[in-house]
C-alpha cells in the first residue's frame, strides 16, 4: 500500500496540474467502483478488502476532484467497460486514447497446467 508520502505526492502533482489529466493508470479502482464490481454477481468480486479501503477511498476522492478522459485498473481479473470512464483490464490489451482491444491473449499462457486446471471461467463469461 502507498505511504502517506506517497498519497501526498500524488496529491501535490495533481495540484499542480488543477486536477486535469488523461489517463489515470492504477493497480486498484475506486471504493465505490469496487463496490459497483461487487453487485455483478457473475464476477464473483467481493466488496470486503478492508487491507485497501484506504487506497480505495483516496481513489474514490481522486476521482471526484479529477477530470480525466479515462481511468484503467486491473486487480480484479476481468475485462470489462464500466461507468465514469473506467475500464477493468486483466487479458487485453488496449490501444490508450481509443480504448479498442488491440489483442486479447491467455494469461496464462506457458503454463504446464491444461487450460481447464488454470483459468476460473467464472470471471470471464
Amino acid at each position: 500500500m502507498p505511504s502517506e508520502e506517497e498519497y501526498n505526492n500524488a496529491r501535490e502533482n495533481l495540484k499542480k496540474i488543477n486536477f486535469h489529466v488523461d489517463y489515470i493508470i492504477t493497480h486498484t479502482a475506486p471504493s465505490e467502483t469496487v463496490y459497483y464490481l461487487s453487485t455483478l454477481h457473475n464476477l464473483g468480486i467481493k466488496n470486503n478488502c478492508t487491507e485497501e479501503l484506504v487506497l480505495t477511498t483516496f481513489l474514490d476522492d481522486i476521482q471526484r476532484n479529477t477530470l480525466y478522459k479515462h481511468w484503467y485498473f486491473g486487480h480484479f481479473h476481468t475485462d470489462l467497460d464500466l461507468w465514469r470512464n473506467q475500464t477493468a483490464i486483466f487479458s487485453s490489451i488496449r490501444d490508450l486514447k481509443t480504448g479498442k482491444i488491440i489483442k486479447i491473449w491467455d494469461p496464462y499462457e506457458g503454463s504446464t497446467k491444461k487450460r481447464e486446471e488454470r483459468y476460473d471461467y467464472r470471471f470471464h463469461q
